[in-house]
C-alpha cells in the first residue's frame, strides 16, 4: 500500500474510534438517568404546572389541533372555530356543546392520589431513559414505559429537562402497534392566562346535563338491577372509582361503572339494565349498549348487560365480563 492509502485507513479508524467513544459516552449518560425519579416528577408536576400550548393529537381517525390552557390542576382544551371545548377543574369535567348549547358535567373523582397512581405505575411498568430529544424547542428526556406483565400497552414520554412537564406522548397498544401520539408544537410557561378562560357558560339558554356521578358501590342498590364487581382482573389493577352514568340517548336509564387502573392503562366495567330498545327516545338500542368498540367484552347476564372497555387482548376483556355475577 502507498502512503496515501495508509493515511486514509488511519483516518477511517480514528473516525470509527471517535464515533464509538461518542456512542459509549451517550449510552453511559442515558444509563445514569434515574427514569423512575423523572416519571415521579412528571406525574406530580401535573398539579403544579401553568402554561399555554398548541397541541396536536394523532390517532387512526386522523389528527386534531387544540390550544391547551393549564393553571394548577385546571385544564381547558379549546378547538379551532366554534366547536366544543372541554375542561377539568375541582374534581369535575365539563364539555360544552355549542350547537345545542349543552354543558355536560361529569364527576372525575378518583380513589387513588397522584402519589398512589405513580407508585402503582412504577410497580407495573419498567421506566427507562432511551434517548434525548427536542420538542417545541425544548430539550427533553425520552422515557419508555414497558409493562412487567405480558400483553399490556406501553407508552413513551418526552419529559422537559428543566421543569419536568410532559411535552409529548406516544401510546402503543397491547399488540405493540403505535396507537396515537400527542405533541406540543408550541408552549409558553410564562404567558398570562386570562381568568375568564376558565369561566363556565352562564344564562337561561345553557342546559347543564349531569351524565356521570361519583358514588360508593353501595349506592348501586337503587338502580333496579343487580350490580356486582368483576371477580377477575388482570394482575396489577386496583379500583380507582365507581360512578352512576345517565344515558345520553334520553331514555332515562342509569348504569353502573367500575373503573380500574394499573397506573397507566384504564379498564371500565359498565353494567346496564337489560333491554331490547329505548321506547322513550325511539332508538332501536340503548346508547349504553350500542358501543361498537366494546363488542368483544360484552355479555348479557340475568337482568343486565355487562360491557368492558380497555386496551387489553380480547380474551381478557371477555374474561372480565364473564366474571361479573
Amino acid at each position: 500500500m502507498n502512503k496515501r492509502t495508509w493515511v486514509a485507513i488511519a483516518l477511517i479508524l480514528v473516525a470509527v474510534a471517535v464515533a464509538g467513544g461518542f456512542l459509549y459516552q451517550r449510552a453511559a449518560a442515558l444509563a445514569r438517568v434515574d427514569a423512575n425519579q423523572l416519571v415521579c416528577q412528571a406525574m406530580t408536576r401535573v398539579g403544579d404546572g401553568s402554561y399555554i400550548a398548541q397541541v396536536t393529537t394523532v390517532t387512526s381517525d386522523g389528527s386534531k389541533t387544540a390550544t391547551v390552557f393549564r393553571q394548577g390542576k385546571t385544564e381547558k382544551i379549546e378547538y379551532p372555530g366554534k366547536s366544543a371545548w372541554s375542561m377539568t377543574t375541582n374534581g369535575k369535567s365539563y364539555t360544552y356543546l355549542p350547537k345545542c348549547n349543552q354543558l355536560l358535567v361529569s364527576e372525575a373523582s378518583s380513589l387513588l392520589s397522584d402519589k398512589d397512581r405513580t407508585a402503582l405505575l412504577l410497580a407495573n411498568y419498567r421506566a427507562k431513559c432511551v434517548g434525548m430529544g427536542k420538542i417545541a424547542g425544548r430539550r427533553a428526556y425520552v422515557i419508555a414505559l414497558t409493562s412487567r406483565h405480558s400483553s399490556r400497552p406501553a407508552k413513551k414520554l418526552w419529559i422537559d429537562r428543566e421543569n419536568y412537564t410532559i411535552l409529548r406522548t406516544e401510546d402503543y397498544s397491547a399488540s405493540g402497534q403505535l396507537r396515537g401520539r400527542t405533541e406540543m408544537n408550541q408552549v409558553s410557561f410564562s404567558a398570562r392566562i386570562d381568568p375568564r378562560t376558565f369561566a363556565l357558560p352562564m344564562g337561561k339558554t345553557v342546559e347543564p346535563v349531569t351524565i356521570c356521578q361519583s358514588c360508593a358501590s353501595s349506592e348501586f342498590r337503587g338502580l333496579g338491577f343487580t350490580v356486582a364487581a368483576p371477580r377477575y382482573l388482570p394482575a396489577g389493577y386496583l379500583l380507582d372509582g365507581s360512578h352512576k352514568l345517565h344515558s345520553t340517548c334520553g331514555c332515562g336509564h342509569v348504569s353502573a361503572q367500575f373503573t380500574y387502573t394499573d397506573g397507566l392503562n384504564v379498564i371500565s366495567v359498565f353494567e346496564t339494565p337489560r333491554m331490547a330498545c329505548c321506547k322513550d327516545c325511539g332508538m332501536t338500542k340503548c346508547d349504553d349498549q350500542n358501543c361498537g368498540i366494546a363488542t368483544l367484552g360484552q355479555v348479557t347476564r340475568g337482568d343486565k348487560t355487562i360491557v368492558v372497555v380497555g386496551d387489553l387482548v380480547p380474551k381478557d376483556l371477555r374474561k372480565i365480563a364473564e366474571s361479573v355475577q
